[in-house]
């Protein structure tokens, strides 16, 4: 995954794209990328869920 964010970020300098250079910057991609990887597992997980399940009492 780093390496990949390498080569993007390489690329995007090479092109005229957007790389972050200030630290808020980087602090806004590190959490949004952190936020998906924690809630997209999740949503996948509960659209896999049996409809007749019945929590525990």
């Amino acid at each position: 995954m780093g390496l990949l964010g390498v080569v993007c970020s390489a690329i995007a300098t090479d092109h005229g794209g957007w790389v972050p250079h200030a630290c808020e910057e980087f602090n806004g991609l590190f959490w949004g990328v952190f936020l998906d990887a924690a809630v997209i597992p999740a949503t996948a997980l509960s659209w896999l869920v049996d409809t007749s399940f019945e929590p525990e009492r």
